[in-house]
């Protein structure tokens, strides 16, 4: 038989100390008072934010860093609210109840016993509203508001926010459903409406014919492509390209004057899509430089831009409007004792699925001593992780539609490299019920120190 662990249990409560973000479904506080003169109007405007969401925890004892991260520094052992007394306070706000978990536990955090806290919020039978106003005082006795009367509140990403329309109409289709659990407890995905991205855009055109020949003198004709930007690849003791600009020069240092025309599809046929493959490639290399992107020494897939200057930004129109980006920065890292750049990278390369050809776009981090000049190691790789680490799928996705846009040099609903090769504008998308109601929208970093998820060991100059 299969059993799923309480909301509280010592399994759940040890698995959501690991966490140091707050999710849709997990939220840190330092305290709780429930006292006339406290601000407990701000922890019912999440009890009822996570019941209309379906569900999910407040841990108490979690300190915010300037960072966004906590540190669990615990509560003090003197301190104790009765399950009784922390629902009836809520009650007195809601329309309707709902029975709170709650408990008191102790746990050894870094040698140390220290005591935390914690709810859990079960999902509503109904809509729940606020029967009057969140008033309180804070620090400085000037008087706030939580919440208004007969607001309806939901969780939207780790914001407790007042639900839209459609938000509202997906707390009732919840609620007729009776989802009893939330992922964290039932171990199943969230059931929800998301349409999830990839990182696959569709290649809508490539040139129908590859030339091949023999040539005489390899070392000027090399000069002479590197000149005139034509992507070419070697296999053999022929060359193949997709350009056509066969002048009178070029044709006198072609092997007996033969340069052979072949379809596309003959390759396909012949099994050598390998060659296709390494041209679209080379021609994407050649795009790429002429906007002005660099390659990882390592990685000639990985491009980034490289910068002279400290701090290196791009502005450009992202899903909901035209914002800026830091690409490049120059930071101190302790680990390494000296200064190097991060770069935002890119590993952007053509494969072939199902005989379909799609751009493959994937985010990375790349660092260079000198801006230009990709360095690797165990110490860099070990940075570039903690750097990177974190992204969640909607700052992901962000990272994607960047590199795109940085792709596309017309006004055209496409992307085109080179005139030669054509590419969907949106990626490879799909519509699923069921998804990651815990991941956080990337606007919720706009308080973080960098773009970049910071780290206590990184300095900016």
């Amino acid at each position: 038989m299969e059993s799923k662990p309480e909301p509280l249990s010592d399994i759940v409560l040890d698995h959501l100390l690991t966490k140091r973000r707050e999710t849709s479904e997990l939220d840190f506080k330092y305290t709780l008072d429930i006292s006339k003169s406290s601000n407990f109007a701000t922890i019912a405007k999440d009890i009822f934010a996570f019941s209309n969401s379906g569900g999910g925890h407040i841990l108490f004892g979690f300190y915010e860093k300037e960072t966004g991260s906590y540190e669990l520094r615990g509560l003090p052992t003197s301190f104790h609210i009765d399950q009784a007394d922390l629902q009836e306070k809520f009650n007195s706000y809601s329309n309707e109840l709902i029975e709170l978990d709650y408990k008191e536990f102790e746990r050894e955090i870094e040698g140390n016993i220290k005591k935390f806290a914690a709810i859990y919020m079960p999902p509503s039978h109904a809509i729940l509203k606020a029967i009057k106003s969140g008033t309180y005082k804070d620090s400085k006795g000037n008087t706030k508001s939580a919440f208004n009367r007969r607001d309806i509140l939901i969780r939207r990403g780790t914001q407790s926010v007042i639900a839209s329309y459609e938000e509202i109409k997906h707390i009732e289709k919840r609620v007729a459903e009776r989802h009893k659990n939330i992922s964290l407890i039932s171990g199943e995905p969230d059931i929800i409406n998301e349409n999830i991205f990839s990182n696959l855009f569709p290649v809508i055109e490539i040139p129908n014919y590859i030339y091949r020949y023999k040539i005489i003198d390899e070392q000027i004709y090399v000069y002479n492509l590197m000149n005139f930007d034509i992507a070419y690849y070697k296999t053999g003791d022929y060359y193949y390209t997709f350009s056509d600009n066969f002048d009178d020069g070029f044709k006198n240092n072609v092997e007996d004057g033969i340069i052979e025309r072949i379809s596309v599809n003959d390759f396909y046929i012949e099994g050598r899509i390998n060659i296709v493959t390494a041209l679209l490639n080379k021609e994407l290399f050649i795009h790429n430089r002429n906007i002005g992107l660099s390659n990882d020494i390592r990685n000639n897939h990985i491009y980034f831009y490289p910068t002279r200057k400290p701090k290196l930004q791009m502005t450009w129109k992202s899903r909901y409007r035209k914002s800026t980006r830091i690409v490049a920065q120059r930071i101190y890292i302790n680990s390494l004792k000296q200064y190097v750049f991060w770069h935002l990278a890119a590993e952007m390369r053509f494969i072939h699925i199902e005989n379909k050809y799609f751009i493959n776009i994937t985010p990375k981090i790349i660092l260079t001593r000198d801006g230009s000049r990709s360095i690797h190691g165990f110490r860099e790789g070990t940075v570039i992780t903690r750097l990177s680490y974190n992204e969640f799928n909607d700052k992901y996705l962000n990272h994607i539609l960047f590199w795109r846009s940085q792709l596309i040099t017309n006004d055209k609903p496409h992307i085109v490299l080179n005139n030669r090769i054509k590419i969907e504008y949106d990626p490879v998308s799909v519509n699923l019920q069921f998804g990651i109601k815990s991941d956080r929208p990337s606007q919720e970093f706009k308080d973080r120190k960098s773009e970049l998820f910071y780290i206590e060991e990184v300095l900016e100059p």
